[in-house]
């Protein structure tokens, strides 16, 4: 069985269409006029009550009343995330330290972060 013969005008061709491709010349000119514009107008609307549904913080609590708990009653937060308990990683914000802190304040949730825990102290 004898191997198929190759065209020789096909590398050719497809080098040709590369080529004229790549050079800006050949593509066709996209004036202003030819731009979609899209305008909202939410001026008359209003975004509705606040729910407070995904208030968080990382590393949000430094010490127990810093930030002030009248600051944090009205942002209502439900989560944080804090340095685990002896953590080397901050020098304050110690999850246990400011849990009781937090939930006073409304809060659902105080996750330590342990992946900074193994840090050792120097």
């Amino acid at each position: 069985m004898k191997p198929k013969k190759r065209k020789k005008g096909t590398p050719l061709f497809l080098s040709l269409i590369l080529t004229v491709s790549v050079f800006p010349w050949f593509t066709p000119a996209v004036s202003a006029e030819t731009w979609a514009e899209l305008s909202v107008d939410l001026s008359d609307r209003s975004p509705g009550p606040i729910f407070h549904g995904a208030s968080a913080a990382l590393y949000g609590l430094s010490e127990p009343n810093v930030p002030n708990i009248n600051t944090l009653i009205p942002i209502r937060p439900s989560h944080i995330l804090q340095k685990a308990p002896d953590g080397v990683q901050h020098p304050s914000g110690d999850a246990l330290r400011v849990a009781e802190y937090f939930f006073e304040a409304g809060g659902k949730n105080v996750q330590p972060e342990f992946r900074k825990y193994t840090c050792l102290k120097t």
